[in-house]
């Protein structure tokens, strides 16, 4: 009986570790199912990748990054979770090897040890990531993350609008485009506005609204800094929040503050797509949803939240690893992340398909910026580019390790001033 017992607590010791090792990813991804002599029932686990959600078409992104990956390691399959994870408010699941979040989040993420550092080396021909990118992944000159895309808020209008083609401001745009209306119109269930009158414009969501502010204030005062300080929503700059309050103004309430469909397509672009508005800020992305028809008469410029637009934003998508990651599969996922970020994958995301447009994204990669296929493809990158040139001062936008709690406090207290 004692030496049964020896070797049943010797088995449970070994499963204890087996279990443990399989947690913090030590065991290789290959394991044996059973006592096959032959070797001929593998068990792979997966590795689980979740990619930034709130894109235009996050299947095809899929797909690239998939197709893409098998070359390497066809032995390897990829679990993309799509559901039960959205980085602005939840911290990644253990089990999560590789992860891609909004670089407003970065130092949140650091701070709370939930991203592995990497090594310099770690990140294939990093010398081709625009400077803004690449340096907004850094703290303290040490690597923990890999840029992906950019998107930025930007002003769309019509070809031969001189008028907001030249305007220098955010109050010269608002002379050129008026005031919009503070109810809908008669008749309407929704806020379309008249044909090329008014501005379109987004601002139902808290988030957007508390980091259009940050933006305004560092218009006003041309100072950008990673870490930047986060008033209570009783205690903003005048002249940031007057800003904001005369971008919003442009639209008029019903509009700015018009909740699309969730999973549905905006409306928005495709309102000013058939006319409606005279100009239309969004993320560049939006640019996917206007259609088709109308993107040869289609114009892009900068958004300033001030006189001029002194710091640049640009929002950062960037790909992490789980601090958890131990041996081959850390190399593994570092693999994955530069088959992600690598150029040929960026374009070939980024490249209109199956009678789609492009997505818009921004690349943060030189060598992609400068494709000709792509210029060519999708002729609104050669508009895009210029607001990644080093002249417009773009920035990473980043808001330090305590924006989330800031976020919860006071974006919708924000929000609620802008009507004011």
């Amino acid at each position: 009986m004692r030496s049964t017992k020896r070797i049943a607590l010797a088995l449970g010791v070994l499963l204890s570790i087996a279990a443990s090792s399989v947690l913090f990813g030590n065991l290789p991804l290959t394991t044996s199912r059973g006592a096959d002599p032959q070797g001929e029932a593998k068990a792979v686990r997966p590795l689980r990748i979740s990619l930034f959600p709130y894109v235009p078409d996050q299947k095809l992104i899929q797909s690239v990054i998939e197709k893409r990956w098998k070359k390497l390691h066809p032995d390897v399959p990829l679990d993309f979770v799509t559901e039960g994870f959205d980085s602005y408010d939840q911290d990644p699941p253990a089990d999560l090897d590789v992860f891609e979040f909004d670089g407003i989040g970065l130092d949140y993420y650091v701070r709370n040890n939930f991203l592995s550092p990497l090594a310099l080396e770690d990140a294939k021909d990093s010398e081709d990531y625009l400077d803004f990118a690449w340096k907004g992944c850094l703290i303290d000159g040490r690597l923990y993350a890999i840029p992906r895309l950019a998107c930025t808020y930007v002003m769309i209008y019509r070809e031969g609008d001189k008028e907001i083609e030249g305007a220098k401001g955010l109050r010269e745009l608002s002379q050129v485009l008026g005031v919009g209306p503070s109810k809908y119109p008669k008749g309407m269930t929704e806020p379309v506005p008249e044909p090329n009158k008014g501005l379109l414009i987004d601002l139902s969501g808290g988030t957007d609204c508390a980091c259009l502010y940050l933006d305004a204030f560092a218009d006003v005062t041309g100072k950008y800094s990673v870490r930047p300080k986060l008033p209570l929503a009783i205690d903003l700059d005048s002249a940031g929040l007057a800003d904001l309050r005369l971008l919003a103004g442009m639209a008029g309430k019903p509009q700015a503050f018009f909740e699309e469909t969730w999973g549905a397509p905006p409306k928005r672009p495709t309102w000013f797509g058939e006319g409606k508005g005279r100009a239309f800020a969004g993320y560049t992305e939006r640019l996917y949803f206007i259609p088709q028809e109308a993107h040869g008469k289609l114009k892009v410029r900068d958004l300033p939240m001030g006189e001029r637009n002194k710091v640049n934003h640009l929002y950062v998508d960037m790909l992490g690893l789980n601090s958890s990651l131990r041996g081959e599969r850390r190399k593994l996922a570092i693999e994955l992340i530069n088959v992600c970020t690598e150029a040929e994958t960026m374009l070939e995301c980024l490249m209109p398909a199956d009678g789609k447009p492009s997505q818009y994204l921004l690349p943060v990669r030189a060598s992609v910026l400068k494709n000709e296929k792509l210029l060519k493809e999708a002729p609104l990158y050669a508009e895009l580019a210029k607001l990644l040139d080093p002249s417009t001062n773009p920035r990473t936008y980043r808001l330090g390790p305590e924006y989330r709690d800031w976020l919860k406090l006071n974006k919708k207290v924000i929000q609620s001033q802008l009507f004011e």
